[in-house]
């Protein structure tokens, strides 16, 4: 059982999507684009609080920042992840698989070492900025979609960027959510060249009563996506109608015992009760992200 949950783990983490899933992205250089990275996602959810652990891999055309945005249906507390997560689940499939099928599949490059790497405006409140490695985080609450426009176009014009306009899409996303309750949105900036490298791991923390993946923010972008989810939960979740995009269900549901868990993660052992198995489900997402209309958002059977 731990051999096929590490393994539907590492099917996910070694996935290469075709998009920047889970955030809106605008580069601060009107003509750079933003190459679509790998992202490794694992969403944590026990019915009142969530964990949603992101790490993405990411280059553009030019050197350029990028302003990525993050909506959430509450307050959420953001810290660095450790990678050494990805490191463990590794380990775990060295011990218990072929090593040629470790070689064929690359799967050690999903382990790779990461490369080293002001006050709010009018119309929104940053109640928190935090520096993680390359990430410039602020969180901010705004309660209506001119509010957001005025506190994302103030805070590219204080970085440097001249007459600065929201893409057309991307506001209509928020005010979406704004419409749905939400009212947090984190503003993530990092620093970009053309060669890809690793951005630091995030985790995000916030309550919730359904499991959620944004998917609306990226309606901005062009092209298809692929999506990757690792979901750890008590119970089932249902699976969510996303309209024209599809959720595919990768293999039967594994249980994770807690010594499993707590060497993978020891930071989501509080998360869940020590006397319920932790099932684990990969969900499979695919679409184009300008069809995106409706979030991963859901509860159980």
């Amino acid at each position: 059982m731990i051999r096929m949950v590490i393994l539907s783990i590492l099917a996910v983490l070694s996935t290469a999507a075709t998009a920047v899933a889970g955030g809106g992205a605008i580069p601060f250089q009107p003509d750079a684009q933003v190459f679509r990275p790998t992202q490794r996602a694992v969403v944590a959810f026990n019915g009142e609080e969530q964990v949603l652990l992101l790490s993405t891999e990411m280059a553009a055309s030019a050197p350029t920042r990028v302003l990525r945005v993050l909506p959430f249906p509450s307050q959420p507390t953001v810290e660095a992840a450790d990678e050494e997560v990805f490191r463990r689940a590794v380990g775990l499939l060295q011990q218990n698989i072929p090593a040629s099928v470790f070689q064929e599949h690359r799967l050690r490059e999903i382990a790779l070492p990461r490369e080293e790497a002001e006050d709010p405006a009018d119309g929104g409140e940053e109640v928190q900025r935090q520096q993680i490695g390359a990430h410039d985080i602020r969180i901010v609450q705004v309660t209506d979609g001119r509010h957001f426009i005025t506190w994302a176009e103030d805070y590219l014009r204080r970085e440097g960027v001249d007459e600065p306009e929201l893409p057309v899409q991307l506001r209509l996303a928020a005010n979406d959510y704004l419409k749905a309750g939400f009212r947090w949105f984190v503003f993530d900036m990092v620093e970009l060249d053309t060669d890809p490298r690793w951005t630091e791991p995030i985790r995000y923390r916030f309550a919730t009563k359904r499991a959620y993946y944004p998917l609306r923010i990226t309606r901005a972008e062009q092209g298809n996506t692929l999506v990757r989810l690792v979901i750890l939960s008590p119970r089932l979740l249902q699976i969510p109608d996303l309209g024209a995009a599809k959720v595919r269900l990768l293999h039967q549901p594994a249980q994770f015992s807690t010594s499993t868990l707590e060497y993978l993660d020891p930071n989501l052992l509080d998360l869940f009760d020590e006397d319920v198995p932790t099932l684990l489900r990969v969900w499979k997402i695919q679409g184009k992200l300008g069809s995106f209309r409706r979030d991963v958002y859901t509860t159980w059977h």
